[in-house]
This record gives structure tokens, C-alpha cells and sequence, in this order.
């Protein structure tokens, strides 16, 4: 053959390869943001399910999100994810090499998400992140090829905004609002009541602040103590719940705790398990609110509510 054919036969292959490249690299930008949903007010709920039994639902219901249809979701929660659907954009296609790999993962491990919005739904999967830890391997539901995935601006991977640990979904430490008085926007009144030792209870009352103890006599106070102590009202957290009250008979309350109209009844508790392999023993408390909702406290994060009068005064 001769070589200026052969030189004819390179030149076409090359430029066939380059065409190849090219359109590849055309058709990634063209579907850049086949995965995010530009305007998420539309968005009215969310399903999400891995390969381990998990799942969670997510849906709006006038304007506030619930988890699983009866929990609250931390508002930091929800906001992280809307914005990452919103700014989710294809970084480039897998790699040939890799490709085989991602797409078993993808299969075995990947997380299915559903994202309906009023006008229609949009399913993938989110798979892997990348080894650099700043995108995640995802496959549209009607695309064949998957994706290397990112958030631009962002330094961590997208999974982690969707709750996705090791191809699990986390939904208690990610999603699952705990906080007790999870309602109350604004805090009027306080009041925590010692059953064991009256003379301890003492009354807080806001907007002008005042301190009583417990014969509602009116008593010198730190305004930042006062301050510090509603944060701290509106941010504890219980530990799960249970759904039986039997563990109550014969108990009577140790504490009593009212927030504005909302009151939190506790009991002692033994020491208990912990459920995660762990041989540790936790100190608890049982408590139950106005709704007859059942929950666990722990003992170290309440103490911090369970003061006396005497930390408040100048």
C-alpha cells in the first residue's frame, strides 16, 4: 500500500476521532443541566430510596415541608437540597475506561431520586462520588450514558445535600427535625416547675422580661442569662420517641416545662442501651407533651434546661 494512501486512511481516522470528541463534548453542553430544575417553588414533593430499605418522602403541604407525611424537616435540611437541584450541572461525561464500573455501581448501590414539580417529574440516580470529592457519578432515568456531576462554587459532592451517606440514606441525623418545641415561632412565657422541689420553679416572662420565682414574686435577673436560656429552649432536641405509654404507669412527673401554651412533662428514667452495637449506658429522661407525643432526652442535653432560679440572678 502506498504510503500516501496510508498517510490518506490516518488523516480520515483522526479527523473521525476529533468529530467524535467534538460532538461528544457538544452534546455534554447541550445537556448541561439535564439534571437540575430551575424554578424549585414548583417542586411539591420528593422520593427518595436506596438499596438498603430506606426511603423518604418529602412533600409540601401549604407551604411547609414534611417528612414521610407527619414530620417536621429541618428547614437547613430542605433549603440545602432545593438549592443544589437548582444548581446541579453536568462537569463531563465517565470516562470510557470507567464506564462499565460506574454503571455497575450505579445499578447496585445508587440512590433513586423522584422530583415532582407541577408540570412534570424528573427521576435519576446519584451513584459514587468522585474520587476528588467535589461531584457525584449520575444517571438520568431516560439517558443511557451517566455523568459526572457538581455543584459549581460548591467544594463538597451533591449526594451529601440529598442525605446520602456511603449509599445510605441518613433520614434522622439529616432530615428529621427534633426539636421539641419544633412549633412555637416566638417565645412569650416560660415556666419550669420542680415537683420534687417547688421552691426551684420560677416563671420567665418576655417583651419586658421579667424573672418570678415560684410565688410569682418578680426577682433580679441577667438579661443575658435570660437571653441565652430562650435560644436554648428553642433549639433542644430530644433523642427518638416511643409509642407506648405503659412506661409511664405509676410515674409522676419529676419536671414540668411550659412554653407559651405547649407543656413537657418529664420523667426518671433508668439507664439504658444504646442500640448501635455500642455497649455504652446513656442516662435519660421520658417526657410527654401536650400532643401525647412520647419522646427520650438525654439527660446531658436537658440538664442545661433543668437550672435553678439562683443562674439567673445578677
Amino acid at each position: 500500500m502506498p504510503k500516501i494512501f496510508k498517510y490518506f486512511i490516518l488523516i480520515i481516522i483522526f479527523s473521525i476521532l476529533i468529530y467524535l470528541f467534538m460532538n461528544r463534548n457538544k452534546s455534554t453542553i447541550q445537556k448541561n443541566n439535564i439534571f437540575n430544575i430551575n424554578d424549585t417553588t414548583s417542586i411539591h414533593t420528593i422520593f427518595m430510596a436506596d438499596k438498603h430499605g430506606n426511603e423518604v418522602l418529602i412533600k409540601k403541604y401549604n407551604n411547609k415541608w414534611k417528612l414521610n407525611e407527619k414530620y417536621n424537616i429541618k428547614k437547613e435540611a430542605i433549603n440545602n437540597l432545593l438549592n443544589s437541584i437548582q444548581k446541579l450541572r453536568i462537569e463531563r461525561p465517565v470516562s470510557v475506561n470507567a464506564l462499565e464500573r460506574v454503571i455497575k455501581n450505579l445499578a447496585t448501590k445508587g440512590v433513586k431520586i423522584e422530583i415532582y414539580t407541577k408540570d412534570d417529574v424528573k427521576s435519576y440516580i446519584i451513584g459514587n462520588p468522585t474520587k476528588n470529592h467535589k461531584a457525584n457519578y449520575m444517571l438520568l432515568n431516560d439517558e443511557n450514558e451517566p455523568y459526572i456531576v457538581h455543584i459549581p462554587g460548591f467544594s463538597g459532592y451533591p449526594s451529601a445535600s440529598y442525605g446520602i451517606q456511603g449509599g445510605k440514606l441518613n433520614i434522622k441525623d439529616n432530615w428529621l427535625d427534633q426539636k421539641i418545641f419544633n412549633n412555637i415561632k416566638y417565645i412569650n412565657n416560660i415556666s419550669l416547675i420542680d415537683f420534687t422541689n417547688p421552691k426551684n420553679s420560677f416563671s420567665i416572662v418576655m417583651n419586658p422580661i421579667q424573672l418570678l420565682n415560684y410565688r410569682k414574686q418578680s426577682i433580679e435577673f441577667d438579661t443575658l442569662a435570660i437571653n441565652n436560656y430562650v435560644n436554648l429552649i428553642k433549639n433542644i432536641n430530644y433523642n427518638s420517641k416511643f409509642n407506648s405509654d405503659s412506661i409511664l404507669t405509676n410515674k409522676k412527673p419529676i419536671f414540668g416545662l411550659t412554653v407559651n401554651k405547649d407543656t413537657l412533662f418529664l420523667y426518671s428514667k433508668d439507664k439504658i442501651k444504646k442500640t448501635n452495637n455500642q455497649e455504652s449506658n446513656i442516662d435519660v429522661l421520658l417526657s410527654k407533651n401536650t400532643n401525647n407525643e412520647l419522646m427520650i432526652i438525654q439527660k446531658y442535653v436537658f440538664n442545661k434546661v433543668l437550672i435553678t432560679i439562683d443562674e439567673f440572678n445578677k
